[in-house]
């Protein structure tokens, strides 16, 4: 079975969904970051990274991406995950995406 992060991005102030971000999971190792899995968060802000089960519980954490590759936001580590699937709602700084709005 694969395990999986899921859930939606929104501006924190507005609750705006935000749509079209890079959505990158990543686990964290003693002196590391392991790279999961990616995707394009979609309508309403979902998004869904799938990955490969692991051996044991890990600490993971999500990268979020403009479509330029700008890195504007890093989720807080949710410590020791062990089920098949993480949900989330994050909610982004309007200033973390206030140079790539127009």
């Amino acid at each position: 079975m694969n395990r999986a992060v899921s859930g939606t991005l929104t501006v924190r102030e507005s609750g705006r969904p935000l749509t079209g971000l890079q959505v990158v999971a990543a686990r964290l190792l003693d002196d590391d970051v392991e790279l999961l899995g990616g995707t394009i968060s979609g309508d309403l802000g979902r998004f869904r990274v799938t990955y490969a089960p692991l051996a044991d519980p890990a600490d993971l954490t999500l990268f979020i991406y403009t479509p330029t590759g700008r890195l504007i936001y890093t989720e807080p580590v949710h410590r020791a995950i062990g089920g098949a699937e993480l949900r989330l709602h994050v909610e982004i700084p309007r200033l973390s995406l206030i140079h790539d709005l127009h």
